[in-house]
């Protein structure tokens, strides 16, 4: 089978969730299959790898089309000509433009179009977070107006072209995949997708796996406290941090215990002022519960989950499928996380507690809960599903493709 795929981010620069997920399923199907990846930008010769590929392409940041549509397929004709791909799989279409998918069907009519919805950036211009500039508050309602309203000065009218132009691109997709099912469901809410949709969980490789197990095995005879918390990912407010600082304020003033909370990530610098200020008083005021460490590559997660207890997701944003879940339960750490969107589908009964989304207060309450509670700890890690492996997602990735081209050929 021949697999082009496109994601905005070279892996080697970009760092996110959808990047993870693209090249991740490249490198298992290379094993194979013939596949190629696309990410936009300029090649260099000097750091070139087969089936690693690069198109200059610029998108509007609103409007979500190419910038140089014409120029962009033009290079898309000829890369497509000479890789002669039977299945497109975009996890995104940022930098590329969401017209690039109407393009690929036009040019390329041979080959299935698949779409990997990441984020809710089709529905919403807030960074697809679907939060309302300067509250913060959860958006339920992404028409035009109300997106109008959010980016007050902008016209209607550019919103109303960035709805159609995403109506259009789902419109050119042969199949659509999300990771939760919440994503979906609020997609289907909003569009009308494709006939074909399936929820493939993103896989974690396996090096990693192995060293989750290996981890578990090295700690399975330990009696812990019960007491250790610990953050992965960005250092952010939108992640949750403050409301998880406030929590932990709030414990440190109670008759709790001792507890600590250690946050690994990076990114804070990258926050406004007024936050950071705000993030670092909160540490400084919670004294030696709080240790703050910077960046870390995924395959340190085992030996760093081993100094906690309890994994913390506190996002005020629904999320899709957030990563750090799979690599708490891999590393059979229970996660205490939102109680909304993708973080709910992915712990509530299955290994994890949900608090109030933004409620300080309530996520204290389910911390102080958790501390010296082996009970409750054993039975959240009784409820872990066995770990997705990357091979068992690009297995239900290549099923749902052949199903598509038996469609398509019949169509």
């Amino acid at each position: 089978m021949r697999i082009l795929q496109l994601v905005h981010g070279h892996i080697k620069t970009s760092f996110g969730g959808s990047e993870h997920a693209a090249f991740a399923l490249h490198h298992a199907y290379k094993c194979n299959q013939n596949a190629w990846i696309l990410t936009p930008g300029v090649e260099d010769p000097a750091d070139k790898s087969p089936g690693d590929l690069k198109l200059p392409s610029r998108s509007h940041p609103l409007k979500l089309v190419g910038k140089d549509a014409e120029e962009r397929d033009r290079q898309l004709a000829s890369l497509l000509q000479e890789i002669q791909p039977q299945v497109i799989h975009l996890h995104h279409y940022l930098h590329f433009g969401v017209d690039i998918i109407a393009a690929l069907k036009r040019l390329w009519p041979e080959a299935i179009v698949v779409l990997t919805l990441h984020e809710y950036l089709l529905l919403c211009a807030h960074n697809g977070q679907m939060l309302k500039r300067g509250s913060n508050r959860i958006c339920n309602n992404p028409e035009p107006e109300a997106c109008s309203n959010c980016f007050e000065g902008l016209d209607l009218n550019l919103f109303e072209q960035r709805n159609f132009a995403a109506q259009t691109a789902l419109k050119s997709c042969d199949g659509l995949i999300s990771p939760s099912h919440y994503l979906l469901t609020v997609m289907q809410q909003q569009f009308c997708l494709p006939a074909e949709t399936r929820v493939i969980e993103n896989g974690l490789p396996l090096e990693l796996l192995q060293r989750c197990r290996q981890s578990r095995d090295e700690t399975s005879n330990a009696t812990p406290s019960l007491n250790r918390f610990a953050f992965f990912g960005r250092a952010s407010e939108l992640k949750g941090l403050l409301v998880m600082l406030q929590a932990c304020y709030l414990m440190s003033l109670s008759d709790t215990g001792s507890f600590q909370l250690q946050i690994f990530g990076g990114g804070l610098e990258l926050e406004p002022a007024a936050i950071q200020h705000r993030i670092h008083s909160l540490i400084a005021a919670c004294g030696e519960h709080i240790e703050l460490h910077g960046r870390y590559q995924q395959m340190q997660i085992p030996q760093l989950m081993q100094q906690c207890d309890w994994v913390i997701v506190p996002s005020i944003w629904w999320e899709n499928s957030p990563v750090v879940i799979q690599e708490a339960f891999a590393c059979h750490k229970p996660v205490i996380g939102s109680n909304h969107g993708g973080i709910a589908e992915k712990i509530n009964g299955r290994g994890g507690l949900g608090f109030q989304p933004n409620d300080a207060a309530n996520l204290a309450s389910r911390m102080a809960e958790a501390i010296g509670n082996v009970q409750l700890h054993r039975c959240l890690q009784k409820q872990m599903a066995p770990p997705f492996s990357i091979e068992a997602c690009a297995a239900q990735h290549l099923k749902f493709y052949e199903e598509l081209m038996q469609s398509h050929a019949c169509g």
